[in-house]
């Protein structure tokens, strides 16, 4: 049991770090983190543009990403395009407002992977993915068999 409490501080720790680091730009622009969120998936996702992709792959509610995206295009920071092939599809583009806070928080973010994975070799990073990669596998094999068949 104490290997799973400290498994979930380490990673409560590495959630705080990104908080920590991102803090400052969500002052200086008036930003909540699911703003920050929002706005770092556009710009790092072409294609995936929908407040649906976001809620999918971010796993963040639905009611905080619309909550997020009224904001921001309150802010000038996105718009938003109905598709012209499935009219009920929204997408949403970043603005020309949107560009400094993003290379802001894309700087922010290079700088947090190289703070995580200091002293990595390239052999240790490629495990780390391979890894990764299998759990992100086994977890999304057992929401997919959870949402089929309901909870065990």
């Amino acid at each position: 049991m104490e290997a799973k409490n400290a498994n979930l501080a380490q990673l409560q720790r590495i959630f705080r770090l990104y908080e920590t680091m991102t803090g400052g730009l969500c002052e200086r622009y008036g930003f909540t983190r699911t703003e920050t969120n929002v706005l770092s998936f556009l710009a790092n996702n072409p294609g995936l543009d929908t407040a649906r992709d976001i809620v999918e792959y971010r796993a963040i509610p639905k009611a905080n990403v619309s909550q997020a995206v009224e904001q921001l295009i309150q802010k000038g920071m996105l718009t938003r395009r109905q598709d012209t092939r499935a009219r009920r599809q929204i997408h949403m583009e970043l603005t020309e407002r949107a560009a400094a806070p993003v290379q802001e928080l894309a700087e922010l973010l290079a700088e947090y992977r190289r703070v995580m994975y200091q002293g990595f070799t390239p052999e240790e990073y490629a495990l780390y993915q391979q890894l990764t990669d299998r759990i992100t596998e086994n977890v999304n094999r057992e929401m997919e068999r959870i949402e089929a068949y309901g909870k065990k």
